[in-house]
């Protein structure tokens, strides 16, 4: 070896363990933003005036909440954020119940988990009973955008072995904000007051669609949303899929980490069993489904794949009314008006009413 070739390698190892050094301490002052205990208040405040700040005034009403002995709540997505009308089922009870609508922007079973967790474990809140969501056409994928926020340090790191493919991203998202309490840096304040949620109630009424755009839009996608239904149909009764279909399910459950999001919401279903808090599990609807008639199309799917509840005790609860088939009842496929929530939301207290006897 000459000498010139030599000296080159010997700058190489050298520039190799200058990186090591490096990597090794970046890594070191990572792990130490991740862990540092944070106030969790700040969490919260940053979504205050973000089309998450919903999750702001979840946290503020169990910080002035004493029990909820006599209430229901409801926890899901937006579907419930903007499908259950907890002020008109509380005002309009004549049992003594009252109803909360815990229901946030986006589809994930996790920040649900951290909204039960906070309430059950950490405030020791106990509803009278809990209502869990799944929407019609799909189950829970990815990761909250807010659920690096919202979760604790130790919640964040169970879910590696829960299965969350998307762990990573979500480890840095929470040391991205821890250092931005400390410094100010690597996030930006781009909220709005006007997007801050506030009020006795969970409910958000939806501004209203023209009967005729709504037909317009169902006409352009009920058939693909159909089509979702009938796959639906067709997987779960299906005992021995093809290689196609295999590799479908394998990307949705770990590309799309919907694997992780079925054990978060099986996760949260054993908590609440475990604190002996009553719970059923509610399909909410889709105009498309309605109007076809497939409103049970998502329910042995997800016995499929959630498969530890026990749905003889827990049956999956479907609501159904020609009313919901109306263009007036909706404001897109998967979101009802305020006209629709009414109908919904009265059928669903029926339906536990009915339940409950």
């Amino acid at each position: 070896m000459s000498v010139q070739s030599s000296a080159k390698t010997k700058e190489l190892s050298l520039f190799l363990r200058n990186v090591g050094i490096r990597i090794f301490f970046l890594l070191i002052l990572m792990t130490l933003f991740f862990v540092l205990p944070i106030p969790r208040a700040y969490y919260f405040s940053t979504m205050e005036r973000t089309i998450h700040s919903k999750l702001s005034w979840v946290w503020e009403k169990l910080s002035e909440t004493e029990s909820f002995d006599k209430t229901i709540v409801f926890v899901g997505s937006s579907v419930c954020f903007y499908g259950i009308d907890d002020e008109l089922l509380s005002t309009t009870d004549t049992t003594g119940m009252s109803y909360l609508n815990f229901g946030v922007v986006h589809h994930c079973n996790d920040i649900s988990d951290v909204i039960l967790r906070e309430m059950i474990e950490r405030r020791g809140l106990k509803p009278n009973k809990v209502i869990l969501c799944l929407k019609s056409d799909a189950l829970a994928r990815d990761v909250h955008h807010m659920y690096p926020l919202a979760a604790h340090t130790s919640e964040i790191l169970e879910t590696l072995p829960n299965g969350n493919t998307q762990f990573i991203p979500t480890v840095l998202k929470r040391i991205a904000w821890n250092t931005n309490y400390f410094t100010g840096n690597f996030k930006f304040d781009t909220g709005e007051d006007s997007l801050i949620f506030s009020g006795a109630y969970g409910f958000e009424a939806q501004t209203p669609v023209d009967s005729s755009q709504m037909e317009k839009k169902y006409n352009a996608q009920h058939t693909g949303m159909e089509s979702v239904f009938s796959f639906l149909q067709t997987e779960a009764r299906s005992s021995s899929p093809g290689i196609k279909n295999k590799l479908l399910a394998a990307k949705r459950s770990y590309v799309d980490n919907e694997y992780f999001q079925n054990k978060i919401f099986a996760q949260s279903a054993q908590l609440l069993d475990q604190h002996e808090i009553e719970y059923s599990i509610l399909l909410y609807p889709n105009f498309a489904a309605s109007r076809a008639g497939k409103e049970e199309a998502m329910v042995a799917y997800a016995q499929m794949h959630l498969s530890s509840i026990d749905f003889k005790k827990h049956p999956i609860l479907v609501i159904k009314d020609k009313r919901l088939s109306n263009a007036s009842s909706w404001v897109d496929m998967n979101h009802l008006s305020m006209e629709g929530a009414a109908i919904f939301s009265n059928k669903v207290r029926e339906t536990l009413l009915n339940k409950s006897e």
